[in-house]
């Protein structure tokens, strides 16, 4: 290939990239633990070529949510430093902007019982998954709610 032609078509490669994520809505992890929250990112950039915004808190995601519109899917521990991941939901459904009362939720806990689940299934999670979980569950659960994913990677 031509020397003078490699820079330009980098940058349209890079350009189009750039376009088709902005297209998709962003994918948010909410979990505390640094190695969880690693491997959930890394788990979804396997499957999804969506934008992923990873945040340790729920004050961290909720600042970062009152700014963004374009979140297709939130993944939400529910034991967080501070506001709680059921405080967290429970802001977003009541919110007075909007900003994520139709938010597609799913629930990844330690913690698995009764009055949790029906406390998150009141809010309007699509999934309570207790870890470990597997991802292609999740991914299959998050289509089957009308999640606009990425094209899947090989």
């Amino acid at each position: 290939m031509n020397e003078e032609w490699d820079k330009p078509l980098r940058e349209l490669r890079e350009l189009t990239h750039a376009l088709v994520e902005c297209a998709l809505p962003t994918i948010l992890i909410v979990e505390d633990y640094q190695p969880m929250a690693e491997m959930l990112e890394t788990g979804m950039r396997e499957l999804a070529s969506n934008p992923i915004q990873v945040f340790h808190t729920a004050e961290e995601a909720l600042e970062w949510l009152h700014g963004e519109r374009d979140c297709g899917l939130m993944l939400l521990d529910i034991r967080l430093p501070g506001m709680s991941g059921l405080q967290l939901l429970y802001h977003l459904r009541t919110c007075a902007d909007g900003c994520g009362q139709d938010l597609p939720v799913v629930i990844l806990s330690n913690y698995d019982d009764l009055e949790l689940r029906e406390e998150a299934d009141h809010l309007g999670v699509v999934a309570f998954l207790a870890k470990p979980f597997n991802f292609e569950q999740l991914l299959l659960r998050s289509q089957q709610v009308g999640i606009r994913w990425g094209l899947m990677r090989a």
